[in-house]
């Protein structure tokens, strides 16, 4: 697989877990008629957001580490 295809199936894959997402926080299980039909666990989808984050920024070259400098008040 060439590096763009895994670029973008893996944007694919996190556009549909950010959709996920979306969908869970709007509402976890609804019902139709006499049937109800429960979304993903929101844990897991965060979870596999952050894992398909960190397979992109490694695709990219963009994985550094990001630091904030802390400044103690008082």
């Amino acid at each position: 697989m060439s590096d763009t295809s895994r670029v973008e199936k893996l944007q694919a894959m996190l556009d549909a877990v950010e959709d996920a997402i979306l969908k869970v926080t709007a509402g976890q299980s609804y019902s139709l008629g006499s049937r109800t039909v429960t979304r993903a666990d929101l844990s897991d989808l965060m979870d596999t957001r952050r894992e398909l984050k960190q397979e992109l920024d490694h695709e990219l070259g963009t994985n550094r580490r990001k630091f904030k400098r802390i400044v103690p008040m008082g």
